[in-house]
């Protein structure tokens, strides 16, 4: 088959990106033709882009069809009508929140989680007509491109999911129950080597952001003062900083080690006796953990949005009431067999 793969970025920022780099690669060992069109293309020189697949760079000029066309995450859709009439048949991947929450996390302002469906009167009111720009800036949040974007996944032939959380957030908010789909992600095949330098008891990798966990990452440091304890911190984000301050005030420099954005993130969870995941937010999926079981390492994880979708297959995993805080202090306390 011939295969479009549409996503806004080519570099791999995070999670999204290498879930489409992985489908781009199993496409083409299964002897499809792929092309891919990414709709920011700037970052042509990183060498952490997505090179696989046959690049397009003027979608407005292409003429020739294709017989499946992937649109994973893209900021606007305005653009993508003349380019669904190229495909046979069209997908769409909804990843995240962002389709249906103008606040992107289905958080309120309070960081309490949000169960409802998208509803421009109530949303209204908890964006304040708000919104966070690419540059960092406020400004003000346009409801009628927001819910352009969302009745345009609602028209495509199907659409993806990575959990039963996320297929039931969608059907909640009026998509075709029959056209979304539940997409398996599965584990990576190649097992990392054992490399002393990666060692650790403890692991976080992630964006450092309070929806994160960082709030419980911190009392997880606290009892890192106590135990005989190693953590390693794998990410960057807002609260960076913050985690830096309290592990130079409370001297824990030897304990717990800042290593900040890397790409070699599975030799530090191969290397490691437990992934902590304290998400407080309503994870869509939580690849990460996955990828740390990928690598034998257990998770311990709030059983929050879809996370108990894969967490639960493993029997090593560990799964905390949300979000019961001290619970997960002594869960932890448990696995290392700490006492009290």
């Amino acid at each position: 088959m011939k295969i479009l793969v549409i996503n806004q970025f080519s570099k791999k920022i995070g999670g999204i990106e290498v879930l489409v780099e992985k489908q781009i690669k199993d496409f083409q060992k299964n002897g499809h033709d792929v092309f891919t069109y990414f709709l920011d293309d700037s970052d042509i020189n990183n060498s952490d882009i997505i090179r696989h697949g046959k690049r397009i760079k003027n979608i407005s000029t292409y003429n020739d069809n294709f017989d499946e066309i992937h649109i994973h995450k893209v900021k606007e859709t305005k653009d993508l009508y003349k380019i669904m009439a190229l495909g046979k048949r069209v997908i769409g991947y909804i990843h995240d929140h962002e389709i249906y929450c103008p606040r992107k996390s289905k958080q309120d302002y309070f960081k309490n989680n949000c169960h409802e469906a998208y509803n421009r009167s109530k949303c209204s009111r908890c964006t304040l007509y708000l919104t966070k720009t690419i540059q960092g800036n406020i400004g003000f949040f346009n409801f009628k491109k927001f819910e352009a974007t969302l009745n345009f996944y609602k028209t495509l032939d199907e659409i993806q999911v990575f959990s039963n959380y996320m297929k039931n957030n969608l059907i909640q908010n009026g998509f075709n129950e029959e056209r979304v789909k539940i997409k398996s992600v599965t584990k990576s095949p190649v097992l990392y080597p054992k490399d002393k330098r990666y060692e650790s008891d403890l692991l976080f990798c992630g964006q450092l952001i309070q929806g994160k966990g960082t709030n419980v990452l911190l009392k997880i440091m606290r009892l890192l003062k106590k135990a005989n304890l190693r953590m390693n911190i794998v990410g960057m984000g807002n609260d960076y900083w913050k985690i830096r301050n309290f592990i130079k005030k409370n001297e824990l420099e030897e304990k717990v080690k800042l290593y900040g954005h890397r790409n070699d993130v599975k030799l530090f969870m191969r290397n490691s006796k437990l992934l902590v995941m304290p998400s407080t937010w309503q994870e869509p999926f939580g690849l990460v953990g996955l990828e740390a079981n990928s690598q034998e390492c257990p998770v311990i994880a709030f059983d929050i949005g879809g996370i108990s979708d894969w967490a639960s297959l493993s029997p090593g995993n560990i799964l905390v009431q949300p979000v019961n805080t001290e619970q997960y202090i002594d869960r932890i306390k448990d696995f290392f067999n700490l006492g009290e």
